[in-house]
């Protein structure tokens, strides 16, 4: 039986260590500078929110000591590292009810707090995927749009009254006007009046 585990587990590893020499250059193909920004943007996030949970967790169990909370916080990072957890509030909310019998806190209490987190959570995510979706459907109306007029034509036609300087001045405005905004999409026909 160990033998099966010992297999498998050299399996996965050689597995990854593979994936991981083929896309190498991929993972770590970014300039420093925006490497920088991304863990700049990760970091901030990252602080940002576990402060907040902290607050949050202080405020509804208000006599319960800071480095309780830390505890509960290194937990929760530590389940959201953990890979393949179909539901790692479920994990945490399960291991922060356990830690709270051993640490003689309202169990129930805590159950709560971190029930209604988890979703506050989910309804924080369902809002934002509405809102994300929401702007993209309205980015893609208007690229459909933009796609639609890009093959357009436009036929202008210009009416003058012989071939007198403001008739030139005119057409001259005309095509400036036609190639800043309509880039190339346009043709001019130009009718004289005397002529016809």
């Amino acid at each position: 039986m160990n033998l099966v585990y010992v297999t498998t587990g050299f399996l996965v590893v050689a597995a990854l260590i593979t994936l991981f020499i083929q896309f190498r250059k991929y993972i770590f193909d970014l300039p420093l500078r925006k490497a920088l920004i991304v863990f700049g943007i990760y970091l901030s996030r990252f602080l940002i929110h576990h402060t907040l949970l902290i607050v949050q967790w202080a405020i509804v169990i208000p006599d319960t000591p800071l480095s309780i909370w830390f505890l509960f916080l290194a937990i929760i990072i530590i389940v959201n590292r953990i890979p393949f957890i179909p539901s790692r509030d479920l994990v945490f909310m399960w291991a922060g009810i356990e830690l709270s019998r051993m640490l003689d806190m309202t169990t129930a209490a805590v159950a709560g707090m971190l029930l209604v987190s988890s979703a506050l959570k989910k309804s924080t995510n369902l809002i934002l995927f509405l809102i994300i979706s929401y702007s993209n459907s309205d980015i893609k109306i208007e690229k459909e749009i933009q796609d639609e007029t890009a093959n357009d034509k436009w036929v202008l036609r210009l009416y003058i009254a012989g071939q007198t300087p403001k008739a030139q001045t005119a057409l001259k405005n005309l095509k400036k006007i036609c190639e800043e905004q309509l880039h190339g999409r346009f043709s001019i026909e130009i009718i004289d009046l005397l002529i016809t």
